[in-house]
């Protein structure tokens, strides 16, 4: 995909997180069943998350600890899929114009990976390129 002649990779969908009720029996699941790679087990905010890899995709299982926070309420109770992410070269660039075609920012204004309501509701993400490979899998060199 080309911007103006110039070769630009256009976005590119890289991450799903769903949110379950069990956050250590599923990362189990999805570790043994699809042979899913873990990268990182993190505690945050209001969550536990399992960050994991095929190689190509990157996996994020979630429980939510409690639903206090709006996040852990966009997508639904759990089991669901919770969001995409997809990475583009400039984020705040980008979302400029998401936000002309009807999205609505979930997370506070500069905070990265930009959360969003898609027009129809569907909740997603956009971030920096590479942010999943720089922030999981660092000395990993990139994919083609």
């Amino acid at each position: 995909m080309t911007s103006k002649g110039a070769n630009v990779a256009g976005p590119q969908i890289v991450h799903f997180a769903i949110r379950v009720d069990n956050v250590d029996s599923s990362a189990e699941f999805y570790k043994t069943a699809f042979r899913m790679r873990e990268l990182a087990r993190l505690n945050v905010k209001n969550l536990t998350a399992v960050h994991m890899t095929d190689g190509h995709i990157y996996l994020s299982v979630v429980q939510y600890h409690s639903n206090e926070t709006a996040e852990s309420r966009v997508a639904g109770r759990a089991p669901c899929i919770h969001h995409f992410g997809m990475e583009v070269p400039e984020p705040s660039a980008f979302f400029a114009n998401l936000q002309k075609q009807g999205c609505k920012l979930i997370r506070p204004e500069g905070e990265v990976p930009i959360k969003f309501h898609t027009p129809d509701g569907i909740v997603a993400e956009i971030c920096p390129t590479n942010y999943f490979r720089d922030r999981f899998e660092p000395d990993v060199e990139l994919r083609s």
